[in-house]
């Protein structure tokens, strides 16, 4: 099964793209283990057809960068952009005259000198007359078109019927268009409304956009916008940064992209290394250790762990970097501080990094954090890691790049989604389609030799898991499962904390579990968030005899938020299971990336650090809610 593991490692989404192109109302031949080298030989003709797929998905894209893939509100953000003639696109009103041109055309009723007069002087706006994703309003022409925007969410109850009669009876004597765009064909709700697909949007996008010769590679486009967008010349130019309104959170995003060696940007850790000079520049007296590039070959880059904008880790050089993040908005109360102490408390015997990363350069309030502005890092990794790469792009450049990159977003890449629910774009489906029309056989083989294998990794990691257990915490009691087929937690109680509360005797339920969660990459292809192995402690809905207790130990919890990092988010009298802790060990990203013996240390590593550090400190505070309810009594 190495060979199997070695395709997929070297291409998962292709494999998860083919999962759901196929008809699932066939099932998975079950084939034997010596089909499997004919079956590779035969894979070796068309493997040209997957690395296509794989390109598809994985190729750099402007869009996917900052996170807005599948983002309805920055789809809007980017098409009034688009349409408005007064944005900095420099088209004027080229891009609404194919817009409506394509409406019409489909309504059936498509006059040129009708769109050009609705076109000229227009304005488009979010958000306005019961939150319309986009209008389009001519006042001196008397024209209106609204258009309502879906990318996977459904309509809401009579949600279009709704805007179309606000509209009639705010503008009574005017012309009307109703637009539902959405992804695929789908029909509206409402028959006023003319279907458009984004597809189709594309298209019509596509012919008011300028040709350009001189499109530069898409990372040094996208670095040159960034830094347009933060000096603050891009009211002048086209840019993405601007057309798409992104706010803080994006930002993280683009920079958790950026520092990933393993995103499609080709950089590897050029980028975070660039971070880290800049830094020792910006602030002289702070000494970091010097550090290898293969110190660094298993660093995580982790999003809103604690709330925390960024957090960069790396077990091997047993480094740890805090990112603070601030656009426009400014320190909450105490902010700094009690992200230093979670930092701190999960990551003793570590290097701490702790930056405050701002627009203006503001000084952080913990004494602790090295400032960093945006435009002091973005003009440092341009200068470092892009040196002799192009940087100079027109307008016309600028446009033709993001229309490009922006077609391919919606036939690509727009509708693979990695939680729960998998859809594939339409270029790409077809893609599939094709192959599965002429290799079924093989493809849906290879398919069953990937689950296959990912079960057997899967039932590996969890006997791994459970032999760990016992000896990291040896005569841990492991809780029955209810349902066998539910592989998901590993609920286990250490004879230290049985010794405190009784869970294994004379309680009537257990009240407290620290438990595992163990899904190397299953359920089959899908890459949910879920994914990985986590610690999670648990305090459990307790009979009335007991329910003092637990409330006892949710009351001293809240009092350290550093390690307890769930215990002020959720209302115990409210819940079933109320978790105080959650600490991921490794993620499906390590599974993905990593040898699974490497992931294995790297699990029995941070369990032990667990249970020096963090364990102690559980015990202490059972022990004190157990000694406060006795003494109350």
């Amino acid at each position: 099964m190495k060979a199997v593991e070695k395709l997929f490692r070297s291409g998962p989404l292709a494999f998860v793209a083919l999962e759901h192109a196929r008809d699932k109302r066939q099932r998975l031949p079950k084939i034997t283990i010596s089909e499997l080298a004919p079956l590779l030989a035969r894979w070796d003709t068309f493997e040209p057809k997957i690395r296509e797929i794989d390109h598809r998905l994985n190729a750099l894209n402007v869009f996917a960068a900052v996170n807005t893939t599948d983002y309805e509100t920055r789809h809007s953000n980017f098409l009034a952009w688009l349409l408005s003639p007064m944005q900095s696109h420099g088209i004027g009103d080229g891009f609404l005259t194919e817009f409506l041109t394509c409406v019409l055309k489909k309504r059936g009723d498509f006059e040129t000198a009708k769109v050009r007069r609705w076109a000229s002087g227009a304005v488009v706006e979010r958000e306005r007359f019961g939150r319309v994703d986009l209008v389009i309003l001519n006042r001196q022409e008397k024209f209106i078109c609204v258009v309502e925007n879906k990318i996977h969410a459904g309509e809401h109850t009579n949600q279009l019927k709704r805007y179309r009669e606000a509209i009639e009876r705010e503008f009574p004597d005017y012309g009307r268009a109703f637009v539902f765009l959405s992804l695929r064909a789908e029909a509206p709700s409402d028959s006023q409304y003319v279907a458009i697909t984004y597809s189709e949007l594309s298209d019509s996008l596509k012919r008011a956009t300028p040709e350009s010769k001189n499109v530069g590679a898409s990372l040094p486009f996208l670095l040159q916008q960034y830094d347009d967008f933060l000096s603050g010349t891009s009211d002048a130019r086209p840019n993405l940064f601007a057309a798409l309104q992104l706010r803080e959170i994006k930002h993280s995003d683009f920079y958790a992209w950026l520092f990933n060696p393993g995103e499609a940007h080709g950089l590897g850790l050029g980028a975070f290394s660039a971070f880290l000079e800049q830094i020792t520049l910006s602030s002289p007296k702070l000494s970091l250790p010097t550090f290898r590039e293969s110190d660094f070959a298993d660093i995580e880059i982790r999003r809103e762990e604690y709330n925390i904008d960024l957090l960069i880790v790396s077990e091997r050089a047993k480094f740890v970097c805090a990112i603070e993040n601030k656009l426009e908005s400014r320190e909450g109360n105490n902010q700094l501080a009690r992200y230093r102490a979670y930092v701190q408390e999960w990551f003793p015997n570590f290097h701490h990094l702790f930056v405050f990363f701002t627009l203006r350069g503001e000084s952080p309030s913990d004494p602790a954090y090295v400032k960093l502005t945006f435009g002091e890092y973005a003009r440092a990794i341009r200068g470092r890691v892009l040196a002799n790469a192009a940087a100079s792009f027109t307008n016309a450049d600028i446009l033709s790049l993001l229309l490009n990159d922006y077609g391919r977003l919606l036939s690509d890449r727009l509708e693979l989604r990695m939680k729960t629910r998998i859809e594939l774009a339409p270029a790409l489906a077809h893609k599939c389609a094709e192959l599965f029309q002429a290799e079924s056989k093989a493809v849906c083989g290879m398919l069953a030799f990937v689950r296959r294998w990912q079960e057997s990794v899967r039932d590996e990691v969890e006997d791994f898991i459970g032999d760990l257990i016992q000896r990291v915490f040896p005569g841990s009691f492991r809780s029955p499962r209810n349902n066998p087929r539910f592989r998901a937690y590993m609920a286990f109680v250490p004879p230290e904390i049985d010794a405190i509360l009784p869970v294994k005797s004379s309680a009537p339920k257990r009240l407290f579990d620290l438990m595992f969660m163990s899904f190397p990459f299953t359920n089959p292809f899908q890459n949910a968030e879920s994914l990985g192995v986590t610690i999670i402690c648990t305090i459990r809905k307790a009979d009335p005899h007991f329910s003092r207790l637990r409330n006892e130990i949710y009351s001293i919890a809240q009092k350290s938020p550093a390690l307890f990092n769930l215990a002020n988010r959720e209302d115990i009298a409210t819940l079933e299971n109320c978790r105080i802790l959650s600490y991921t060990l490794v993620t499906r990203d390590d599974f993905l990336a990593t040898p699974l013996e490497d992931v294995k240390q790297k699990l029995e590593q941070k369990l032990r650090r667990f249970k020096e550090y963090q364990y102690p400190k559980i015990l202490a505070l059972l022990k004190t809610a157990v000694e406060n309810c006795a003494k109350s009594k």
